[in-house]
């Protein structure tokens, strides 16, 4: 799971460094096919992993998603160990807009077999892809704040794949009390 996120990363970042030029279109192409497949394999993923990779560990809650998103905000926000609720929005978010996103490049890209004029579908490809780019942004601002506030580097979690149960205050002198568990 992590390496296809970090792949995902990296085919999102390719695909948008490459978009304005005619020179790069293949390598913008292949980016984009790449995140396409990524995408349907984060799905299909998401239906049928265990643990917090799984849909089912992180709904879709838009309500809690807010309140929590106001709750770090004030700096209250409860400590998860997999997603919390407004990361799961903004996953779901990034799920579907990046779908439809590599779905209108496919239309973009493949534009000879468009019975309309290819300026709507490249409009909306553009549209779909800055607004993926703005929940690319608040993805790593949460996880920046989420850093902060809870005091962990979860940057390092992303790439390691281990996070602490939960954390060991100061005046906790048990060391057993602190575990790891693969997220």
């Amino acid at each position: 799971m992590r390496v296809s996120h970090w792949l995902l990363v990296t085919a999102f970042t390719v695909a948008f460094l490459t978009h304005q030029s005619l020179w790069n279109l293949q390598t913008h192409a292949l980016a984009g096919y790449s995140a396409g497949a990524l995408l349907l394999g984060r799905i299909t993923w998401g239906m049928l992993a265990r643990g917090y990779c799984n849909f089912s560990r992180f709904p879709f809650m838009p309500k809690e998603g807010l309140r929590y998103a106001w709750a770090a905000v004030t700096g209250q926000a409860k400590r998860f160990i997999g997603h919390n609720p407004a990361g799961s929005l903004v996953i779901y978010g990034m799920l579907v807009i990046g779908l439809m996103t590599v779905a209108s490049g496919l239309l973009v890209y493949n534009d000879a077999y468009l019975p309309i004029s290819s300026k709507y579908p490249q409009m909306f490809h553009s549209v779909m892809a800055w607004g993926w780019l703005g929940l690319v942004v608040t993805h790593i601002s949460g996880v920046l704040v989420e850093s902060m506030l809870h005091k962990e580097n979860l940057i390092l979690t992303m790439i390691t794949g281990f996070k602490r149960r939960r954390l060991q205050h100061k005046t906790e002198q048990n060391p057993a009390a602190t575990s790891s568990e693969r997220s």
